[in-house]
């Protein structure tokens, strides 16, 4: 039996987006399919009681909670560092894995960290100056402390070696996300029975995401269409101003 600690300190939930989805259906499947090893998830404030259905359901899943506030960024960056590491030391977990992009540096070895994109790198202007001054210094810092990198496409694990060209390839291992249960082709059931169509478009308004383009794209066409409805699903982001403007327009 292995002991795995998992760092869920990043995790806000219905916040972070697809990280959220990739780390809530591994560990459901980890703990179904392989019950033998011992699984310690390290919470926070937010996330505690979202997690407590799945301890609840597998006897080898247990949950420590850091109370640190992680909706302050700061804060939850400072128990990463500082406090996460000496837990790690009294339990001496058999691997902390970290499937939010960062790692806490001072962790005991052996360390995986899930890095899902360089996206602070490649679309800078998502980010605050602020942010990407933490997001360059602690992915660095992730990458030169992790033993494993899980990349979640051969292109993630490419842009990781395009910014950090000093990292041995044979370090970095891609898993791909796994699919959910596939959702039923039969919606002859659905309660919506009116004449109209939708077209969803599924994105937190990230300024190199274009959803204002989207936007504008239906204003074009809807006119020879009127049965088409636009609907937009996600979180504001830097680029909302741009995405209110087009649906004011």
């Amino acid at each position: 039996m292995s002991t795995i600690a998992v760092n869920l300190l990043f995790l806000l939930p219905g916040e972070v987006g697809g990280s959220e989805t990739y780390t809530r259906r591994t560990l459901t499947e980890m703990a179904r399919l392989h019950p033998e090893h011992r699984y310690i998830l390290f919470t926070n404030a937010e996330n505690h009681v979202s997690f407590e259905p799945l301890a609840a359901a597998h006897p080898c899943v247990e949950l420590r909670a850091l109370r640190v506030r992680a909706r302050s960024r700061l804060r939850r960056l400072v128990a990463e560092q500082i406090a996460l590491p000496r837990l790690l030391r009294r339990l001496r977990p058999d691997v902390l894995w970290n499937p939010g992009n960062l790692a806490p540096f001072l962790a005991p070895r052996p360390v995986a960290t899930t890095i899902h994109d360089m996206q602070y790198r490649s679309f800078p202007e998502d980010y605050s100056p602020v942010e990407l001054v933490a997001m360059r210094f602690f992915t660095a810092l992730a990458i030169r402390r992790s033993d494993r990198i899980l990349a979640v496409s051969e292109f993630s694990k490419s842009e990781i070696l395009r910014f950090f060209p000093a990292t041995p390839p044979d370090r970095i291992r891609v898993t791909p996300e796994a699919a959910s249960p596939p959702v039923p082709s039969d919606l002859s059931d659905r309660s919506d029975r009116s004449d109209r169509l939708d077209l969803l478009c599924v994105a937190n308004t990230y300024p190199h995401k274009h959803v204002e383009d989207a936007v504008a794209a239906f204003a074009r066409v809807a006119p020879d269409f009127p049965a088409l409805r636009l609907r937009l699903v996600g979180r504001p982001r830097r680029g909302e101003p741009a995405v209110a403007a087009a649906i004011a327009a």
